[in-house]
C-alpha cells in the first residue's frame, strides 16, 4: 500500500537523532483499498508516522475509534498503534515517516522519551507552528537549488522541535524552552548565516546571556555560535565555488563577507587553503 523513499535526511537535536522519511505517496483513498480487494486494512509501522490535513477532511481510524481530521489536524502515531488512514486525496495531507534513537546520556530529551514511549497517537487541532513546520518541509523537499541540504536540515529541524514541543510538557513562563532555543540557533545559522547576527545580539532576542547561548551552541554543534556561523559561511561558499562561476567576490558578497580580505582569511583558517586553490584543486 506504501511505498516510501530512502531517508532524506537525518536530524540531531541534544542527544537525539531523528531520521525523517518521505512517502511517495501521499495517502490511501477509499478506491485504492476497493482496487487491492482490502475491506478493512489496519496496519503498523517500524517508525512514526505523521500526517497533516492541510485541507478537507480525512478519517483516522485505530480498533478502539475513529475520528474525522480537519484542515489543520495532525496524528503523530506511534509504531505499536494499528491504524488507517481513509479518504484522503493526495493534495490535502502531508506524510512523513519518523525514526529517533538516542546518541548519549537522556539529559535533556528524557521527557520527550517517555512522551513518546507511552504514546498510541497523538492528536493535535489548529497546530499552527507544526503546519507551518511542515509545510516549510516539504517546499524545501520539492525546491531544487545549491543549497537545498542545508534548507532541508533547517527545515527538519524546526519540524522536529515543533512536533516534540507539542509533546513535551508545558514548562514554567518564565524558563527558556530548550527546544525553542535550539531551533532559534539553527534557523539563525542555516537561514541568517549570511547577515551580520552574531551570538551577543541573537541572545538578546532570546533574552538569554551570550554566554548561555553559546553553551547551547557547543552542545549542539561542538563549537560557539559564532564559530558555527562562520563554518557554515565557508561551507556555502565552498559548493558555490564548485558548482559555480561566480568571481570571489561575488561569493564573498553573497555568504555575508563585506570584504575579500576577511573572506580570504575565514576561508584559509578553515580549509587551510585560498578559494582559488580550493577551485583549481577540486577541478
Amino acid at each position: 500500500m506504501e511505498q516510501m523513499r530512502n531517508a532524506e535526511l537525518s536530524v540531531k537535536l541534544g542527544n537525539v537523532r531523528f531520521d525523517i522519511i518521505i512517502f511517495e505517496n501521499y495517502g490511501t483513498t477509499e478506491s485504492d483499498l476497493e482496487q487491492e480487494g482490502f475491506i478493512k486494512l489496519l496496519h503498523t509501522h517500524s517508525y512514526y508516522e505523521l500526517v497533516l490535513c492541510v485541507s478537507g477532511e480525512c478519517d483516522f481510524e485505530t480498533e478502539e475509534e475513529r475520528i474525522t481530521l480537519a484542515a489543520g489536524d495532525y496524528v503523530l502515531v506511534s509504531p505499536r498503534q494499528r491504524h488507517l488512514f481513509r479518504d484522503i486525496e493526495r493534495e490535502t495531507t502531508m506524510r512523513l515517516g519518523i525514526r529517533y534513537s538516542r546518541c548519549g546520556q537522556t539529559g535533556l530529551f528524557s521527557e520527550v522519551d517517555e512522551a513518546l514511549s507511552s504514546l498510541g497517537w497523538f492528536r493535535k487541532k489548529d497546530a499552527v507552528h507544526t503546519r507551518q513546520a511542515l509545510s516549510a518541509y516539504f517546499s524545501v523537499f520539492e525546491r531544487d537549488c545549491f543549497a537545498r541540504e542545508y534548507a532541508l536540515q533547517a527545515a527538519g529541524t524546526s519540524l522536529m522541535c515543533a512536533i516534540l514541543d507539542d509533546l513535551s510538557p508545558k514548562r514554567r513562563p518564565h524558563t527558556p524552552d530548550a527546544i525553542a532555543v535550539r531551533m532559534e540557533i539553527n534557523n539563525a545559522i542555516i537561514y541568517r548565516y549570511m547577515t551580520s547576527v552574531n551570538a551577543a545580539e541573537l541572545a538578546k532576542t532570546l533574552f538569554l546571556s551570550e554566554r548561555h547561548l553559546n553553551r547551547v551552541a557547543h552542545s549542539m554543534y561542538g563549537m560557539s555560535f559564532n564559530e558555527r556561523k562562520c563554518r557554515q559561511r565557508i561551507d556555502v561558499a565552498k559548493k558555490l565555488l564548485l558548482e559555480t562561476t561566480l568571481p570571489n567576490d561575488r561569493i564573498a558578497e553573497q555568504v555575508g563577507y563585506i570584504s575579500l580580505s576577511s573572506f580570504y582569511s575565514a576561508f584559509y583558517r578553515i580549509t587551510g587553503t585560498t578559494p582559488l586553490k580550493f577551485r583549481r584543486g577540486v577541478q
